[in-house]
């Protein structure tokens, strides 16, 4: 009797230890309209910032497009290195890394500025765990898509003189505060970056904001959108040439959205990405 046991004991364990095949299901990306505008917290002496930026890349690639990307060099971490060869950082930045307060530490990003009940229980805006990034930027693609916003420009190669124009047409009766923010982002940089105390001296610096065209934090663009009637704002901006390296207008993005800040809000509605070379 003790034998048999033991067999059926042995048969057990051979049965219970038998590989079995998980399937993985394919991913099936967010069908949606709406275009996510994701803000980075980072700086070159971050350690743990590639890690975030490479994070965002592969949302990005997952979702082409439906998110845009600023990477924000503003105060803490974001003096160069001795290796670097160039400043990111700029008065524009410094004055969203504050307005952007509260976060943990950097990475930390923020998805349209919304202010998920979850993390502001516990008295924070931004979003330090970059595992967490791609569902933040998925709930947001889940909510219905209420605006269109579109770009138009031209560039003149020659003067470096850019006139764009933002368009958002409503896609249904909205009120509100509503603001129009344009950045310039500079991508392609080769700079050096801390990686987790290893000093890469040729990192590659992609969406690096290098300008707000508007007030760092939007300027009024309406207060009532009527569905179907689109309205405009246009602005004129000279691309500096400052014989650094930077400001290469092959790889300068514009991006634009619009926000409702009624109230405590700051929730972007809709955004849009342009290189400014085609």
């Amino acid at each position: 009797m003790k034998n048999i046991i033991y067999l059926l004991a042995v048969v057990f364990m051979m049965i219970s230890c038998e590989e079995k095949m998980v399937i993985i299901p394919e991913f099936e990306p967010i069908d949606s309209g709406k275009v996510v505008y994701v803000e980075e917290l980072t700086g070159v002496r971050c350690p743990n910032c590639p890690t975030g930026s490479a994070r965002l890349e592969s949302i990005q690639a997952l979702y082409p497009d439906n998110v845009v990307i600023v990477a924000i060099h503003g105060i803490d971490l974001a003096k160069p290195l001795d290796e670097s060869k160039y400043d990111f950082r700029n008065e524009d930045a410094a004055d969203l890394e504050i307005f952007l307060k509260d976060w943990l530490g950097k990475p930390s990003a923020y998805f349209n500025r919304e202010r998920f009940q979850e993390l502001e229980a516990e008295g924070l805006w931004g979003h330090p765990a970059s595992g967490q990034w791609q569902t933040y930027v998925e709930r947001e693609l889940e909510k219905p898509q209420v605006m269109e916003v579109t770009i138009v420009k031209t560039f003149d190669p020659i003067t470096r003189v850019l006139d764009v124009t933002v368009a958002a047409l409503p896609l249904e009766n909205i009120s509100g505060e509503f603001k129009v923010s344009i950045m310039l982002t500079e991508s392609d940089i080769i700079d050096a970056q801390d990686d987790v105390g290893n000093i890469i001296e040729e990192y590659e610096h992609n969406h690096v904001l290098r300008d707000v065209i508007t007030n760092f934090d939007g300027d009024s663009f309406a207060s009532q959108f009527t569905k179907d009637q689109a309205q405009t704002k246009t602005y004129t901006y000279t691309i500096p040439d400052d014989g650094t390296g930077l400001w290469n207008p092959e790889h300068i993005e514009i991006i634009a959205f619009i926000a409702n800040t009624e109230g405590e809000s700051e929730e972007i509605l809709q955004a849009a990405q342009e290189h400014l070379v085609d």
